[in-house]
């Protein structure tokens, strides 16, 4: 299974859904993946939204 999809980039300020962009893919905790791009299907977009929210709660677990 591949959990990955493209990265949307910043847009004129240098954020993405408000938030600045530390580093190009590096943005706050989000778990938005975008349907309506034609580079992703719905089921890409799932599957990274699953990836997403089972790797944060890893690392909670992980780091208590």
């Amino acid at each position: 299974m591949n959990g990955l999809t493209h990265i949307a980039p910043a847009d004129g300020n240098g954020e993405i859904i408000g938030s600045p962009v530390v580093a190009p893919g590096v943005y706050k905790t989000t778990t938005e993946v975008y349907p309506d791009s034609p580079r992703a299907t719905p089921e890409q977009c799932n599957t990274a939204q699953t990836v997403a929210v089972c790797a944060a709660i890893d690392y909670a677990l992980a780091h208590r």
